[in-house]
């Protein structure tokens, strides 16, 4: 998606290859839980916190390609979008989807599972209520003042995502899953975002220099 309105731009940019899951399991929940590193790393494609007896819980760790955008913009707002293949929650209020601070690196790796468990201010959330399972359907949440402030143009932005009930840390009594696909056949998560172009002329910025017209105009 590109669209262009009265000086402002909306583009779409999408996770990358390297935006992974990494989960851990076991049969005592706070074992699972608390683990310091996760056991196995995957393409990022589904949050879990599940189920009695053995336990699985997964968290996601995202790379977004802002490398197009010019460091010069301003960023006015923007959404985090994404497409389900399927949900399901056994547990009320353990499903909606929290959108994190980044700990992660250049690369994804087992530890950052254990480093992301202090994180728990979200940026975002989406309710499991909104979560569309279609995968052919968007759903998005608006993203405040500091998840603004990570967008890295010019370069990677990074986020993370967690079930709410691994955030609240609520032990599961079954299924609670929600299936994010990374798949370029799905349309894999994006950022929305809605930025002002900076002109120049000479060494002066253009909105300067209309600032400067209206104080002739008011003097």
């Amino acid at each position: 998606m590109w669209s262009s309105n009265m000086g402002l731009v909306t583009a779409d940019f999408y996770s990358t290859l390297g935006s992974k899951t990494v989960s851990r399991a076991n049969y005592n929940y706070a074992t699972a839980h608390n683990a310091a590193t996760g056991t196995t790393l995957t393409s990022g494609t589904i949050v879990r916190n599940t189920r009695p007896s053995y336990y699985q819980i997964s968290r996601l760790f995202y790379y977004f390609n802002t490398l197009s955008l010019d460091p010069n913009i301003s960023i006015i707002s923007a959404d985090i979008v994404f497409k389900s293949n399927g949900k399901s929650e056994t547990d009320p209020d353990h499903s909606d989807l929290i959108l994190l601070e980044p700990v992660h690196g250049d690369t994804v790796v087992l530890a950052d599972y254990g480093t992301l468990l202090p994180i728990v201010t979200p940026l975002a959330t989406i309710p499991y209520e909104d979560i569309i399972a279609d995968s052919s359907t968007e759903f998005s949440a608006s993203l405040g003042s500091t998840a603004l402030a990570l967008i890295n143009p010019g370069g990677i932005t990074k986020y993370c995502l967690r079930m709410s009930g691994d955030v609240e840390n609520l032990i599961p009594t079954g299924a609670n899953v929600v299936g994010l696909p990374q798949q370029v056949a799905y349309g894999p998560p994006l950022i929305r975002i809605t930025y002002k172009v900076k002109t120049w002329k000479g060494d002066v910025h253009v909105d300067q220099l209309k600032h400067q017209h209206v104080e002739r105009m008011l003097n």
